[in-house]
C-alpha cells in the first residue's frame, strides 16, 4: 500500500505532465489576440499555419532548430540582436519576484554555453507589454490552465514576442518554474521539442518537420518532454551536456 507521500508524488506529477504536456490538443488562448497552441506549448499565429503544420507533408517523424522558409536557420544571428532584452510585468504581484529570480537562473544557465546575453531590463516593467518595442520580449502573466508557459521562436514578430506564465506554474517549488523557463528560453533561442528526433521512441513525435538536428539524439535534454519517454527530472529540468554543446554550435564564441 502506497504511503500518504507516495501518492501526493504520484498525483502532483499526473496533474503536471497532463497540464504542461498535453500534445495531441489544438487550443485558443482565450485572450485578447490569443494565439493557437500545439505540442503543449508552441504558437501558431494564424488559421493558415495551423492547417499548414497540419498537412501530411509536415507531420514529424537532435537538440533541433527550427526552420524557417528556404531551410533557414531560425537563430538569432545579427549580432546586434544577440543581447534579448526582456521585462517582467509588475501584475505578478506578489509572485514576482520568484519570476525574477527564476528567469535570471534559467538565462545564466543557457548563456554559459551560448553567445547571446539575455539581459533583464527592470525600468522597462512599468510598461511591460507587447507593444513595448524598447525589448525585445515581454514576460508576462495568464491564467489558461491548459500549459505552465509558452514562449516564442527568433523569427516572431515583436507583438508575438511573449514568454507567457501560467498561474499553475506556481503550485510547484521554484526549482520546477526554473525548469519550465529553461525548456521555454530554449524555444527563444530557436530550439525545438527533442522527442521529435528520429531516434526518439516516437510516443510524441507528431510535430511539423521544419528542423534541422545538431546533436544525436537525448533523452535527458531540458527540450524533451519527460513523459514522452525523456529522462530528465520532470520537478527540475536542467540543461544536459547535449543541450550544452549544442547551444555552442549554434551561438559559437569567436575569439
Amino acid at each position: 500500500m502506497k504511503s500518504l507521500k507516495q501518492l501526493i508524488i504520484i498525483t502532483t506529477l499526473t496533474i503536471f505532465t497532463t497540464t504542461v504536456f498535453s500534445q495531441d490538443e489544438i487550443i485558443k488562448e482565450p485572450f485578447e489576440n490569443g494565439v493557437y497552441i500545439i505540442n503543449g506549448d508552441t504558437p501558431v499565429y494564424s488559421l493558415e499555419e495551423l492547417e499548414r503544420i497540419q498537412t501530411p507533408e509536415f507531420s514529424s517523424q537532435k537538440l533541433m532548430i527550427n526552420l524557417l522558409v528556404g531551410n533557414i536557420l531560425d537563430l538569432w544571428s545579427d549580432k546586434s540582436t544577440n543581447v534579448l532584452t526582456y521585462c517582467i510585468a509588475d501584475t505578478f504581484d506578489d509572485r514576482k519576484s520568484d519570476v525574477v529570480d527564476a528567469f535570471e537562473e534559467a538565462s545564466l544557465a543557457w548563456m554559459e554555453h551560448a553567445n547571446v546575453e539575455i539581459k533583464y531590463l527592470a525600468d522597462q516593467d512599468i510598461n511591460c507589454t507587447k507593444e513595448n518595442e524598447l525589448i525585445t520580449f515581454d514576460v508576462r502573466p495568464v491564467n489558461v490552465g491548459f500549459y505552465l508557459a509558452r514562449a516564442f521562436f527568433p523569427s516572431t514578430p515583436r507583438l508575438q514576442r511573449n514568454v507567457l506564465i501560467d498561474d499553475s506554474s506556481f503550485k510547484y517549488a521554484q526549482s520546477t518554474l526554473v525548469g519550465i523557463l529553461k525548456h521555454e528560453l530554449g524555444h527563444v533561442l530557436g530550439f525545438r521539442h527533442e522527442h521529435m528526433h528520429s531516434d526518439s521512441t516516437g510516443k510524441c513525435a507528431n510535430e511539423d518537420k521544419n528542423f534541422k538536428p545538431v546533436t544525436d539524439y537525448d533523452n535527458l535534454s531540458v527540450m524533451h518532454y519527460p513523459q514522452c519517454d525523456g529522462e530528465g527530472d520532470i520537478l527540475d529540468l536542467k540543461l544536459s551536456e547535449m543541450d550544452k554543446m549544442g547551444a555552442e554550435i549554434a551561438y559559437p564564441r569567436h575569439n
